[in-house]
């Protein structure tokens, strides 16, 4: 996960401990099971824009960026058993 904005992001994958993505920074997480849920929210309320990115079959990248437009806003990434990947 890479964190574009200037703001902490909490995160938790369902099950697991909530854990913080510090501003402008990279965390990787290895060996998840699948099917999985992923909620995130940065602490201050802001908006997020969410690019989730398949860099290999098993790895998946998810750029967050900030976003002013409520529309593009998501809460939660979803990851299917057979690797459909969806925001909510």
């Amino acid at each position: 996960m890479i964190n574009q904005t200037d703001a902490v992001i909490k995160y938790q994958v369902i099950g697991g401990r909530h854990r913080t993505l510090g501003e402008r920074s990279v965390v990787e997480i290895y060996e998840l099971p699948v099917p999985l849920t992923l909620t995130y929210q940065r602490p201050d309320g802001g908006l997020l824009l969410v690019s989730p990115r398949g860099i290999s079959p098993r790895v998946l990248e998810v750029r967050f960026n900030s976003t002013e437009n409520f529309d593009l806003d998501t809460k939660s990434l979803n990851i299917t058993g057979g690797g459909g990947v969806f925001l909510n």
